[in-house]
């Protein structure tokens, strides 16, 4: 069984891709917890017997970033998958098998994130459609009638005022309590097959971490359309921005930019319907000015017909 291990005061923390940022090759191996998730564990055995367990942390966030960790046999990471803090000095060294220098960081498990989420079970599903920006979002469904906007009253009121907006033009307009996921769930399943989602609140406080939450984040990619959030500030980007289709600093901040979005679109279709009148006249142009050169031809003819004529019957009176 893992022993367990406090963690030490004042040692500092990164993320996974903090630590890569930041880390330098000049210190002398500076004692630090890195939490990331568990991609890969292995036992290293010698004689028989379990020296330690050596694997690969990456981002939670961006599975580009990794860093190595050796643990102790009796405080390691139990799973793949696991959201884990591990503390104890790192260092910078040549990985034979990877070809490159790499960070490895060499101490035990001192934490698990119980909330991790399998490797193989991503947070996004896989079939999930590309995303859409705001402005695609808005050209393809022409309006915001199949738009659910979602969340507290003060952000959805900033939306609707900031946007010019009314509860009309949506597909419905819905203030649950925002810090909690089910009852949120529940708002958007009493609507049929909602073409996209908004999901805005005010202010600035810490229930803003219920979307930092990995099971909470994922219920709401799994529904599969299109979302756009503005739920919090430009220091407070949550999980659930990172995932959403396009993210706003605030409601208001969404509603200034929907609205920006359907004057450009507005202008836009009035300046089509004008290239479209002006094809259309160009073509009665086209057409008329045919008709006109074909009776000027007609006309040509007739003239020249008429001129023919004349000479024989000036030539006949001389004879």
């Amino acid at each position: 069984m893992n022993q367990q291990h406090n963690l030490v005061i004042n040692i500092p923390t990164f993320s996974v891709e903090d630590l890569i940022n930041t880390a330098s090759p000049k210190q002398s191996e500076p004692l630090i917890v890195v939490e990331g998730m568990v991609k890969a564990i292995r036992p290293f055995s010698k004689n028989g017997e379990i020296k330690c367990y050596y694997g690969d942390l990456r981002s939670v966030f961006d599975s580009d970033y990794e860093v190595s960790f050796r643990c102790p046999p009796n405080a390691f990471p139990q799973a793949e998958g696991q959201i884990v803090k591990i503390q104890g000095p790192y260092k910078f060294r040549y990985d034979t098998y990877k070809k490159k220098f790499i960070i490895e960081v060499n101490g035990p498990c001192i934490g698990v994130n119980q909330s991790g989420i399998d490797i193989k079970k991503p947070l996004l599903p896989t079939d999930r459609n590309p995303k859409q920006t705001l402005r695609s979002f808005i050209e393809n469904n022409k309006n915001l009638k199949g738009v659910l906007l979602i969340g507290t009253s003060v952000g959805c009121n900033d939306l609707l005022t900031s946007s010019g907006s009314n509860k009309n033009d949506f597909m419905g307009v819905e203030t649950p309590n925002m810090t909690n996921v089910n009852a949120i769930l529940t708002a958007i399943e009493n609507y049929s097959n909602p073409k996209g989602i908004f999901i805005v609140r005010g202010g600035d406080d810490d229930s803003i971490f219920v979307w930092d939450d990995v099971e909470s984040v994922r219920a709401i990619t799994q529904l599969d359309v299109p979302f756009y959030t503005a739920i919090g500030h430009a220091h407070r980007i949550t999980l659930l921005d990172q995932f959403s289709d396009e993210s706003f600093l605030s409601p208001i901040d969404l509603g200034h930019v929907l609205k920006s979005v359907k004057y450009q679109i507005d202008d836009l279709k009035s300046l089509k319907r004008s290239l479209k009148k002006s094809n259309n006249d160009n073509i009665c142009l086209q057409e008329n000015s045919s008709k006109l050169l074909n009776r000027s031809k007609l006309l040509f003819k007739v003239c020249t017909a008429l001129s023919f004529l004349a000479v024989f019957e000036l030539y006949f009176l001389i004879l």
